[in-house]
């Protein structure tokens, strides 16, 4: 019995793609975030703690970014590897003796 893993590597590094256009969006709304709290009023910002909470919304956004990035180049490292592994396959099978 033998197992074949197939993988459309199209369709995954589209993914891939997706994954990095949702972490370009997410950098905008942080800089958004940032640039409300430079905007509004000092006084307004000190009132609540709403210069620390919309600081603290940044890193979380910043956060969920670099986990973006990070899955997007582990997810194309993986996929470079499976076509290293799929074409090294492929030349080894083509170099076996017939019988």
């Amino acid at each position: 019995m033998h197992t074949r893993i197939d993988i459309d590597v199209n369709s995954a590094r589209a993914i891939c793609e997706q994954f990095r256009l949702v972490s370009v969006q997410v950098f905008g709304v942080a800089n958004n975030v940032t640039a409300i709290a430079t905007s509004v009023d000092e006084k307004i910002l000190s009132r609540n703690g709403l210069s620390t909470k919309l600081r603290n919304v940044r890193i979380e956004i910043e956060r969920i970014e670099t986990e973006l990035l990070r899955i997007h180049r582990t997810t194309i490292q993986s996929i470079n590897n499976y076509e290293n592994l799929e074409r090294r396959l492929r030349s080894s099978v083509d170099n076996l003796p017939t019988i």
